[in-house]
């Protein structure tokens, strides 16, 4: 018997051994799912998973459609010759996934949540190495293009430390004079958020550090006053993280879990 894995960071993928289950044809069942693998170790009663992948509405009509996606989950795994019994538990009044399988989202965050809890790696090339393992994790948001109410939050939150960890790279590469490392994880920043103009400041300077100014980028100047925002996460002048008006944010992350 193979083992589950959920591949949730940049789109869907749902795997049992070396067999991807890639004939769920609806949003919702591929949110049912990811939900289950994202809380591993609970049971859900049906109405309150119901309302959860559908929101509120009417009782009668919510559960239908649970089954109806339940009997789609069903047909795609036996379509592969699997049973999702091992799985998962879809029969009874509570469902849930069996045992806690893979999810590069759940690993992405303990990786990060192990970087900043470990007392002896608070510099160095062990920090570093620490770093690049959980964010060669991060392939894309969790579940892009679902905006189901209990995804928002937390795709928000893993979102937020993929940005941190990867500036936290870029400083430490720049700090060691690696100005070609460093312009590498500049351009994940950026590709992850254009409008991060303290970066398209740093990549100005690492440009110039290695002597090529004519690749170092533009300031996206224009596209923040036009929004009369800073952009730079830590806010400049002292002031709040973008968004984060009452400057509550950690940094450094401080291990806010996908859904529980």
């Amino acid at each position: 018997m193979g083992a589950l894995q959920g591949r949730f960071l940049g789109g869907f993928r749902l795997i049992v051994g070396d067999v991807a289950i890639d004939v769920l044809t609806t949003r919702k069942s591929r949110a049912l799912l990811a939900y289950l693998m994202l809380n591993p170790g609970r049971r859900f009663g049906r109405e309150t998973l119901a309302e959860t992948i559908w929101g509120e509405g009417r009782a009668s009509d919510t559960m239908k459609a649970l089954r109806q996606e339940l009997w789609i989950i069903r047909r795609a795994f036996r379509g592969k010759n699997i049973e999702p019994k091992p799985y998962f538990t879809l029969d009874g009044e509570e469902l849930g996934v069996v045992g806690s399988p893979w999810v590069d989202a759940v690993a992405f965050e303990t990786a990060i949540e192990t970087q900043a809890t470990d007392s002896d790696n608070s510099h160095g090339d062990a920090e570093a190495a620490r770093l690049e393992v959980a964010v060669a994790l991060y392939t894309g948001d969790l579940l892009p293009g679902l905006y189901d109410d209990w995804c928002l939050f937390p795709r928000e939150i893993l979102r937020d430390k993929f940005i941190i960890a990867v500036e936290r790279l870029m400083e430490w590469h720049a700090g060691r004079a690696d100005w070609g490392a460093a312009i590498l994880h500049g351009k994940r920043l950026l590709d992850a958020d254009p409008l991060l103009e303290h970066v398209h400041r740093d990549m100005m300077r690492y440009h110039y550090a290695r002597g090529d100014r004519p690749a170092a980028p533009v300031r996206p100047l224009q596209a923040g006053v036009a929004q009369g925002t800073d952009h730079r996460a830590d806010g400049g002048d002292g002031g709040p993280v973008r968004g984060d008006p009452e400057g509550k944010r950690d940094r450094r992350g401080s291990g806010c879990h996908p859904p529980r």
